[in-house]
């Protein structure tokens, strides 16, 4: 699964080559988050944007680890998404509220020996407080290399991730 989404990355360098004044950011979901595709080598102008799948470390005052420091962020406020159908679920809308901030996630401990750097990227945190009932309330950590710094920028991020279903959609054809 790793090496499928690093030769994602590897083309994406690749056409950021050929449109050098294009921003390109790969989107990913939970099975994108590998340590490796956060520390990989990216041409200026790719960035990466996933879905957290791991309680990952982090280098913060008050925190241990990346869950734990999510209520910590700056709030951004809410914002309406619409979820499509899937899986035998009808589609819905969810108003999710918005965190951001900036982490510093520690290697994993079991490759220690390869010392590894610490890799700091932004955290948008969206989280459904009042899910419809019977519904799963929807929860996303999106980690990005795409600077966050403003409740702006953060919308931005979250918009992008909820493209992801039209790009599936459109490979499943």
């Amino acid at each position: 699964e790793s090496y499928r989404w690093a030769q994602g990355l590897k083309a994406i360098n690749a056409a950021c080559d050929a449109c050098p004044s294009t921003q390109f950011v790969m989107v990913a979901d939970a099975e994108a988050d590998i340590y490796d595709l956060m520390v990989a080598d990216r041409h200026a102008g790719v960035e990466v944007l996933l879905r957290a799948g791991q309680d990952r470390r982090v280098d913060h005052p008050e925190a241990a680890r990346l869950w734990e420091a999510l209520p910590l962020g700056t709030r951004a406020g809410k914002r309406v998404v619409h979820i499509p159908a899937r899986d035998g679920k009808a589609a819905r809308t969810a108003e999710l509220t918005i965190w951001f901030q900036t982490v510093t996630l520690q290697p994993p401990k079991h490759r220690a020996a390869e010392k590894l750097a610490c890799v700091t990227l932004a955290a948008v945190w969206a989280i459904e407080e009042t899910p419809p009932a019977g519904v799963e309330a929807l929860e996303w950590l999106l980690l990005t290399s795409v600077a966050v710094e403003s409740a702006k920028q953060a919308v931005t991020v979250l918009e992008w991730y909820c493209r992801r279903w039209g790009i599936e959609l459109w490979h499943k054809k």
